[in-house]
């Protein structure tokens, strides 16, 4: 009879392995970059344009403030996010061809 033994380990547990990867991090590190030149990105047209001056009211200069932020968190959720995905594409599909080539080569 076939052996059951799985080549590769199942989608749960590559998400599992995936989630606690060195990798993992590294994404959202990279994303935390990328946030920040945006955000300031965000500060430098705020002062080109005259909103983050010193005369300029605190809400307008809080609001720059907090949109560089989110910038910051958005970029690195979204490179984690899509580090995931990718990551557990590749992984299921090398799977996928494992097993195929498995049951061609029986």
């Amino acid at each position: 009879p076939p052996s059951t033994t799985r080549l590769c380990p199942s989608p749960s547990s590559l998400l599992a392995n995936l989630l606690t990867a060195e990798n993992l991090h590294r994404s959202f590190c990279f994303g935390a970059i990328d946030g920040l030149l945006t955000g300031s990105g965000i500060a430098a047209a705020s002062v080109g344009l005259g909103l983050f001056s010193p005369y300029a009211p605190l809400a307008t200069r809080l609001s720059i403030i907090a949109l560089s932020f989110s910038a910051c968190a958005a970029d690195g959720l979204c490179m984690g996010i899509g580090h995931v995905w990718s990551t557990y594409i590749l992984q299921e599909g090398a799977r996928r061809e494992r097993e195929r080539e498995v049951k061609d080569f029986r």
